[in-house]
């Protein structure tokens, strides 16, 4: 996984993962729980939703551009147990947990140094949490809940549509087969983790030993900047709605540097 300045190896994804499970299942947070996921789109947030996973529970990722008030609604909707959140956001934890029973907050590092934020429910580190890998004795099983993605409510309130490990799995290897994707390849992360596209982003690529590539909501916008940056990138394989593709063709120019031919 990688940024414009960031990057972390299978390995390290793979133990940092564990350690956020294993910090779950110490706070007797597992199987049927909804840990709702409010941070930017880093390296550290897919640690944190690899791990959820692995601990049993399932990832609410909530929109990190929308107001509290809309993400406040996502988490009284599901009953999460648990917020994984940045420090931008932290401002904001009391009100959008306001009458949610959660059990536990994960905080970046950063975050929890400021003085002027005081806690009223047990808060742990997660760069704790992912510098200390352990085994998880209770992994999940196909038919267990996965992660819960919320529509955009643009006809009406927001539903979440729950997806178990069986169906995130047949989708990924469907994926996987059709476009005949290799180790090889350098996945683009375009859509945000609250989008369903980011389920082929992620875990196509990474199912796979390939790299993805995670673009910021700022880069994402950019329309000539991202076509200037495919090649530099390297990437192969690119996913997102008709509409940046048809800026990047318009604006960026796209076909004229030779891609898609």
């Amino acid at each position: 996984v990688v940024t414009t300045n960031a990057s972390l190896s299978f390995a390290e994804l793979l133990e940092g993962s564990r350690g956020i499970a294993a910090t779950l299942a110490e706070s007797k947070i597992g199987k049927g729980d909804r840990i709702a996921v409010w941070m930017d789109k880093t390296p550290q947030c897919v640690q944190a939703i690899l791990g959820i996973m692995e601990s049993g529970a399932a990832y609410v990722p909530l929109d990190p551009r929308a107001p509290w008030r809309r993400c406040h609604s996502v988490m009284a909707n599901c009953g999460v147990a648990v917020l994984v959140v940045d420090e931008p956001k932290l401002s904001y934890v009391d009100k959008v947990s306001e009458g949610c029973d959660l059990k536990l907050l994960i905080t970046d590092c950063e975050a929890t140094q400021r003085d002027d934020n005081a806690f009223s429910r047990p808060n742990i580190l997660l760069s704790e949490a992912i510098e200390n890998p352990r085994d998880v004795k209770s992994p999940p099983s196909l038919d267990d809940l996965a992660y819960i993605l919320y529509t955009s409510g643009s006809t009406g309130t927001p539903k979440g549509v729950a997806h178990t490990h069986r169906s995130g799995l047949a989708f990924v290897r469907w994926i996987q087969d059709v476009f005949g994707i290799v180790p090889e390849d350098v996945f683009s992360s375009h859509a945000p983790f609250h989008f369903d596209l980011s389920i082929s982003d992620l875990y196509a690529s990474l199912g796979t030993g390939a790299k993805v590539h995670l673009i910021s909501s700022t880069e994402a916008m950019l329309a000539p900047y991202l076509v200037k940056q495919m090649p530099a990138w390297g990437i192969t394989i690119w996913y997102s709605t008709p509409s940046i593709l048809s800026s990047m063709l318009d604006v960026g120019e796209l076909e004229a540097r030779g891609f898609g031919q």
